[in-house]
């Protein structure tokens, strides 16, 4: 492990901890409200039988002091949440920083890190025999957001489609695009038969090449949660420019909201549930919802370009068949 990996995960570990701490905060308040006002009725309804009342009103001082010692200790308590709280944000955003070295340094050392992606890849978890049923219902979910959503009236496109077979059986779309390099591409294609391929499948190496309103349904698994918050950003802009009105993305991602998916920083960038959905929202998407699985190791959101969907394919062809009788035909019986 190099030096800017151990800085980067001794800023995670420290993150992880202040959060800790911050989350047993709530815990440590104290509320003796219904006590205190059950006692203070037990006076008011014993004092008034006495004449001399001086033990009622000196436990009646008493137990205003308490009041006030918890009060002072909750208010004290709310300045420890607070500080934990501004340091938190700025492991957080230290966290971020960092995040833009990790990414280069992976960009720059892609193989040493391919074999962690690939068991970490959202799209091959679950395939074997031996796959846990957590792992399993991940892969299902996929399948099942591209049933649902693939249909042959809209245009879609495949980011990053890292399992070929996956993306040639799980995605109806027509066309449909893949977005990936060169090499990808020849694996891909493999899937299809020569006829399929050549119609359906357009191949492109650069999203931004992609028909700008063209496409009902984008997906991209396994890809995002590797990409820092800025890299992310641009690439949902491109993203909401060839989506259709009422067009969807599906994708991947890293919720550093759950410890499990904060371990895996460092390999992948710290982000969360509340940063990508605001950045989504920044841009003019409308979140749909977010699902977490495998102990919250992996995230998928769905997020819709506002309008309605539309698509400019007719679902019948309507023709017009007229009966036209040829009276130089000889009609007599053979």
């Amino acid at each position: 492990m190099d030096y800017a990996s151990k800085f980067y995960r001794t800023i995670l570990d420290t993150f992880s901890r202040v959060g800790k701490f911050k989350a047993s905060v709530h815990s440590a308040r104290l509320d003796f409200s219904n006590d205190i006002s059950k006692n203070k009725k037990f006076i008011d309804e014993q004092a008034p039988f006495f004449s001399n009342v001086d033990a009622y009103t000196h436990l009646e001082k008493e137990l205003s002091n308490l009041e006030t010692a918890i009060n002072k200790y909750n208010t004290a308590l709310a300045n420890v949440d607070e500080f934990l709280e501004i340091n938190h944000r700025k492991l957080e955003v230290s966290l971020m920083q960092t995040d833009y070295q990790m990414h280069k340094k992976h960009t720059l050392h892609e193989d040493n890190i391919r074999e962690l992606q690939d068991e970490l890849d959202i799209r091959r978890i679950g395939t074997g025999t031996d796959a846990n049923q957590d792992l399993k219902e991940v892969r299902e979910y996929i399948h099942s957001l591209k049933n649902n959503n693939s249909n042959w009236l809209y245009a879609g496109a495949d980011i990053n489609p890292t399992d070929p077979a996956f993306t040639a059986t799980a995605v109806g779309n027509d066309p449909l695009y893949i977005v990936a390099t060169d090499e990808l591409q020849k694996l891909v294609k493999k899937e299809f038969n020569k006829f399929y391929g050549n119609r359906r499948l357009r191949c492109y190496t650069e999203l931004d090449d992609l028909p700008d309103n063209g496409f009902g349904s984008i997906y991209c698994f396994g890809k995002y949660e590797f990409m820092p918050l800025d890299p992310l950003k641009d690439e949902l802009k491109i993203v909401l420019k060839k989506l259709m009105p009422g067009g969807e993305l599906f994708f991947s991602y890293n919720n550093c909201d759950h410890q499990k998916s904060l371990n895996l920083c460092g390999y992948r960038a710290y982000q969360t549930e509340g940063l990508i959905g605001s950045i989504a929202y920044g841009l003019g998407f409308d979140k749909v919802c977010s699902q977490s699985f495998y102990d919250h190791t992996h995230s998928i959101m769905t997020v819709r370009k506002p309008g309605t969907l539309v698509s400019q394919k007719k679902t019948t062809i309507s023709i017009d068949i007229q009966k036209t009788i040829d009276n130089n035909i000889d009609s007599t019986p053979i």
